[in-house]
């Protein structure tokens, strides 16, 4: 699998530095578990270890990406890798 790159120069406040931060945190777990697939609060538990609403704002910034699927079921949302 090839390198996946999220930095964007326009990282100017901390939040977005923590954003950009998160993301390629959550990428990297993905990259070394592509078949791994958690919740909201799993990854921010399990994965990354920081806030939900932390982890909230780079997994709506890797789905808008195009990076990370967001898979609902049964009234549970799942975020993996995404598929090609």
């Amino acid at each position: 699998m090839g390198r996946i790159s999220v930095w964007h120069g326009s990282c100017s406040t901390p939040e977005a530095m923590d954003t950009e931060n998160l993301k390629l945190r959550i990428l990297d777990y993905l990259t070394r578990h592509p078949a791994a697939k958690d919740t909201l609060y799993g990854i921010a538990l399990f994965w990354v270890g920081a806030e939900p609403d932390a982890v909230d704002r780079a997994l709506r910034s890797l789905v808008d990406e195009g990076h990370v699927d967001e898979v609902r079921s049964l009234g549970t949302v799942h975020y993996r890798l995404r598929q090609s």
